[in-house]
């Protein structure tokens, strides 16, 4: 199995593929953190993070929002 490190985002798209049942299964123990949820017939991942306060929340997302935008996401 390949580490999930090693991919590059693709933006989703409707339509595209999804990944099945047995992929999440297999790469669910890399990311234990995340949980895979049902949201409108949809399997999502989802992660709630938790900050002491708005600066570490807001430095947070401008972190995730470079990373997002390296991957053209």
């Amino acid at each position: 199995m390949e580490y999930l490190t090693k991919y590059k985002c693709v933006p989703c798209e409707k339509g595209g593929p999804v990944a099945t049942i047995d992929e999440i299964a297999g790469y669910k123990p890399q990311v234990p953190e995340w949980d895979v949820v049902d949201i409108q017939g949809i399997q999502t991942l989802r992660r709630v993070f938790r900050f002491n306060n708005f600066e570490q929340a807001l430095a947070f997302v401008n972190q995730v929002g470079g990373l997002a935008e390296a991957e053209y996401h």
